[in-house]
C-alpha cells in the first residue's frame, strides 16, 4: 500500500501540498500563527517576516554589497544591488539627458 495517492500528495494524517493536512479523512487549513511588531504594532504571518520588519525600526544594515560596500538592512536588496555591478539587472529605459539607464520608467523621469 503506497502513502502517495494519485495526485502524489501524502494522505496519512501528513503535511499536503498547499498547507493543507488529512485529520481522519477530512482535509484541514494549517493555521499561522500571527505575531505583531511590539514597535509599531503591525501584523506578519510568522516571526520570519516579523524579524525582518524589525530592521526598519533601527540603523542596522547587515548586509554589505562585496564590490562597492553599500550597505542593505535585507539581504534580498543587496543581492538585487549586487547584480547590477554585473549589468545583469535589466536597464531598458535610458535617459535623454545623462545617458543613465534605469530598471524603471519612473526612476528616469525628472523631477
Amino acid at each position: 500500500m503506497s502513502l502517495m495517492s494519485q495526485s502524489g500528495l501524502m494522505d496519512n494524517g501528513v503535511q499536503l501540498h498547499g498547507g493543507l493536512a488529512l485529520d481522519n479523512g477530512r482535509k484541514r487549513e494549517r493555521t499561522r500563527r500571527h505575531v505583531g511588531c511590539d514597535i509599531c504594532g503591525k501584523v506578519f504571518r510568522d516571526v520570519y517576516h516579523l524579524n525582518r520588519h524589525k530592521l526598519s525600526h533601527s540603523g542596522e544594515k547587515p548586509y554589505a554589497c562585496h564590490v562597492c560596500g553599500l550597505r542593505f538592512k535585507r539581504k534580498d536588496r543587496m543581492s538585487y544591488h549586487v547584480r547590477s555591478h554585473d549589468g545583469s539587472v535589466g536597464k531598458p529605459y535610458v535617459c535623454q539627458s545623462c545617458g543613465k539607464g534605469f530598471s524603471r520608467f519612473l526612476h528616469c523621469v525628472l523631477p
